[in-house]
């Protein structure tokens, strides 16, 4: 069921556009998509990282954010100013419960890492289609909120639809 999620995914990366490839990263087979967009006079980068686990933790989410973090910072992604970017890490397990509704009730928060970056990180329950990710609003990083929730949307909306291979 996690490859069906994550092949779901993936064709909805391709369809908006994304350069798609997937790679050998952290030991493990991940998806990345890649885009770009102009929204307020800047160009954001999009890079979505999807990886399928056999479970889910907090610092699983944590680890894995900021490693997409980096592998941005080795493409030469984050440049400051009127660029930024935007890793969007997901994570896709059978059962996810625990801390991860909790974590994702809040905004995630890069700290010092976070110069001209946001991050999006989500949870997909491979079982139910179910998507864990923050939907509220931001202070930091508020005009590209909408950029944020249209990606959500585009890419890890029903997953559970019975049209899933």
């Amino acid at each position: 069921m996690q490859a069906s999620v994550s092949e779901a995914i993936e064709g909805r990366l391709i369809e908006d556009g994304c350069e798609v490839s997937k790679e050998q990263f952290q030991g493990e087979t991940v998806t990345f998509g890649y885009t770009s967009e102009f929204r307020w006079l800047s160009r954001v980068h999009v890079l979505v990282a999807v990886a399928n686990r056999q479970t889910v933790t907090e610092a699983d989410v944590r680890d894995f954010t900021i490693e997409v973090l980096r592998a941005a910072d080795g493409m030469g992604l984050r440049r400051g100013l009127q660029s930024g970017v935007l890793v969007m890490p997901v994570l896709v397990a059978s059962g996810i419960v625990g801390e991860i509704p909790a974590m994702m009730d809040r905004p995630y928060r890069l700290g010092i890492a976070g110069f001209a970056a946001l991050a999006q990180p989500a949870a997909v329950d491979a079982d139910t289609g179910q998507v864990f990710t923050y939907r509220g609003g931001r202070v930091m990083g508020y005009v590209y909120a909408k950029l944020i929730r249209d990606k959500v949307q585009t890419y890890l909306t029903d997953l559970a639809s019975p049209s899933l291979p």
